[in-house]
């Protein structure tokens, strides 16, 4: 009778598990029925949500769907980058929603692009089903080595799209990256502080932040116990596990207690190191060089100047055009050095599919837009796509700020098209368009990825279709910003409130 009752017991939870399946089969195939990828406002679409809530379970039915070329039943546009979602495309969204820090570009195995940063991604799975099926295959192999190590990391922000408020309240992540818990114990006479199991930590006093149903609250204590060390060669062409071996340690087997001193807000140094505290949003990171070693700042100036001087003929060229941008920040472009040399295609015909070039309509076919940069004949023009715009209100235009990342669009009136020429990141800033001709514009503004930070010059040649890029480094942490407000948008009529 036991016997019976087991097998009995056994068939119904095979029978259970064959059913969920095929549920989460049938779940998977309803992907085409998204209608809203997330993105800060668009994070409520049910289809997309429950697919995600179902977890790692539905994982290789997600990933089944990987190949799937099929366009959804409502078009659904790829913001930034054009060219309309296929179920394959939403099946990874889904994959990276419920897994955070999925090595993307590893498991493709191709290069983030300096410019357009994810442009690459879609470039290759575009390219072919049997790209897509090689990444299927990646994806696959990944999930499957490292699936029973995932863990459930409770967090009210969505993994993709920048949702405050994700319907699920969390995702999974790979156990190995998370940092230890540190409730502290006791300071040390260094500053530092330990725990009871002798981790050690840096306490950032205020500079912390935390995600709850309200949004982020900020002012809270963080202890870091992590720092990143700088190896001979460069961590950018690391695999993940690689870069977590390599290019980062745990204070507890980097510090010696003994020695270490804090010398001020920036730096720290025992007698084996120098430490480098760089504050960002939510709290900060710690950087390790050997003493005997260039500081970072060092190992920057001879990266930057191995690349070439402007040319004398380019400074007679260029420097007259940009002498008001220059001249706000006390620059000398005779000082630029010629970073990068690109091919940029203004005149490709318009297609759906392609990531940078749409029709445009009758409202951006007009020579009388206040807030974008006219070339002399006026058939072309310059946007740079400030996020939030300006309004107008009693008469007056009044400059709305601006988000993080900025996608600049050359628009033809002639060809009747709009061309995405390059695209701003997080940390930099396209302040101002000055015009040469009607065949060549310059754009200028800052760049942070750096310190010290970096002025940018880019060139832009139609005729040749050609982009050269031109930085200068700055001598000091002078203030980054301030011609936009002051200059540009003041000459435009529109005010900038502060």
């Amino acid at each position: 009778m036991k016997k019976t009752i087991f097998t009995i017991s056994l068939c119904f939870v095979i029978s259970c598990s064959a059913v969920a399946q095929e549920n989460y089969k049938k779940l998977a195939d309803s992907l085409r029925y998204v209608t809203e990828v997330p993105y800060i406002e668009n994070c409520k679409d049910p289809v997309f949500w429950k697919i995600v809530s179902k977890g790692k379970d539905i994982v290789p039915h997600l990933i089944d769907k990987m190949t799937d070329t099929r366009k959804l039943e409502k078009d659904v546009y790829v913001r930034f980058f054009g060219g309309k979602y296929t179920v394959a495309d939403i099946a990874y969204v889904a994959i990276q929603e419920i897994i955070a820090d999925i090595p993307t570009f590893e498991l493709l195995d191709v290069p983030f692009h300096e410019e357009c940063g994810y442009c690459s991604y879609w470039y290759y799975v575009r390219e072919s089903k049997k790209n897509r099926k090689k990444f299927q295959r990646a994806v696959r192999n990944w999930y499957e080595e490292n699936k029973d190590y995932l863990i459930w990391w409770e967090s009210s922000h969505s993994v993709t799209g920048d949702c405050f408020i994700a319907p699920t309240k969390g995702h999974y992540i790979v156990r190995h990256k998370i940092f230890d818990d540190f409730p502290p114990l006791r300071q040390l006479q260094c500053g530092l502080w330990i725990n009871k199991i002798g981790n050690i930590a840096f306490k950032e006093v205020g500079l912390g932040c935390e995600l709850n149903d309200e949004g982020f609250e900020y002012g809270i204590d963080r202890y870091l116990t992590w720092a990143y060390t700088i190896p001979e060669s460069g961590c950018e062409s690391m695999s993940e596990d690689e870069f977590w071996e390599k290019c980062s340690s745990s204070l507890k087997d980097v510090v010696d207690t003994a020695s270490f001193k804090i010398l001020n807000s920036e730096f720290f140094m025992d007698k084996n190191f120098i430490y480098r505290y760089e504050v960002m949003a939510c709290g900060g990171h710690i950087f390790v060089r050997h003493q005997d070693k260039m500081t970072e700042e060092q190992v920057r100036q001879e990266e930057f100047n191995a690349y070439p001087l402007v040319s004398a003929e380019e400074v007679a060229r260029i420097a007259p055009v940009i002498k008001k941008w220059t001249d706000f920040y006390k620059l000398d472009f005779a000082k630029a050095r010629l970073v990068n040399v690109d091919t940029t295609c203004f005149n490709s015909p318009q297609d759906d599919e392609w990531l940078y070039y749409s029709k445009i309509d009758e409202k951006e076919d007009t020579d009388k837009r206040i807030d974008v940069d006219y070339s002399p004949d006026k058939q072309r023009y310059v946007d740079l796509q400030v996020f939030w715009g300006y309004e107008e209100k009693d008469g007056k235009y009044y400059f709305n700020g601006w988000d993080d990342g900025q996608e600049i669009y050359l628009i033809d009136r002639k060809q009747k098209h709009q061309n995405m020429i390059t695209r701003m990141g997080s940390l930099q800033l396209a302040e101002a368009v000055f015009w040469k001709s009607d065949d060549m514009f310059i754009l200028v503004g800052y760049s942070r990825y750096y310190t010290p930070f970096r002025r940018f010059v880019y060139v832009f040649d139609i005729t040749n279709q050609t982009k050269n890029c031109y930085e200068i480094m700055t001598e000091q942490e002078d203030e980054y910003s301030g011609y936009m407000d002051k200059v540009y948008w003041k000459e435009k009529g529109i005010i900038v409130v502060d």
